[in-house]
């Protein structure tokens, strides 16, 4: 990368002038073949990308990524990260997110397996273990078994497809992760906060930044 596939996800970002996730692709670099994620902005720049960090052992035939998950500032908008698939099984990957201050985790995925049904229930915990929304994107019918899912930071299922190819539209408040980290889940559960504060990591500098920012 960048080669001519990239070159026409560019070219469609300019033209509509949006952000766009664009899946993941097989890369090759170094001898090696990664699933990699790509972020384009709205000039048709490619602004970040990022090698999956757990392929589907046994099943995928891809090396793992050795950075870990990023997470870019949308001006005038927010913070977002990504992770691919299987990653959303480790929930450390979108702990690490959290911890670098993600307000939606992007999550392209390509599942036509029986376990999307647990993907989605993961869905659900990682949005709600983070105080973040989660887009978990799964390809439709042809190539995944589609029901792509879109979660607030509070758990709530903003919404699900169906098994075909189909265009989905939603709303993300961003200011409504920051409100739920403050004020709790439901008014209640300060989660990064208390995690900060009293976790058994709390000497982990990651964890300190996490409630400094948190208690600001």
């Amino acid at each position: 990368m960048p080669g001519p596939l990239t070159e026409r996800i560019a070219a469609v970002a300019r033209r509509a002038r949006r952000w766009i996730q664009a899946g993941s692709i097989y890369e090759g670099a170094g001898g090696k073949t990664y699933n990699t994620a790509l972020l384009f902005a709205p000039d048709g720049s490619l602004v970040s990308t990022y090698r999956k960090l757990f392929p589907w052992m046994p099943f995928e035939d891809t090396d793992p990524g050795n950075q870990p998950p990023p997470v870019v500032d949308l001006p005038r908008i927010g913070k977002a990260g990504m992770m691919i698939c299987y990653d959303g099984w480790f929930p450390e990957v979108p702990r690490a997110l959290t911890l670098a201050g993600a307000e939606v985790i992007l999550h392209p995925t390509l599942t036509s397996t029986p376990d999307r049904e647990e993907e989605l229930v993961l869905a659900r915990a990682n949005a709600i273990a983070n105080q973040c929304y989660v887009l978990n994107v799964n390809g439709a019918l042809e190539v995944g078994g589609g029901r792509s899912v879109g979660v607030d930071p509070e758990g709530r299922v903003l919404f699900e497809g169906g098994s075909g190819e189909e265009y989905l539209s939603e709303v993300l408040d961003l200011e409504r992760v920051r409100v739920v980290r403050e004020r709790g889940t439901r008014g209640m559960n300060r989660l990064l906060w208390q995690l900060g504060a009293h976790g058994p990591a709390a000497a982990d500098p990651d964890y300190r930044a996490l409630r400094r920012r948190e208690t600001r």
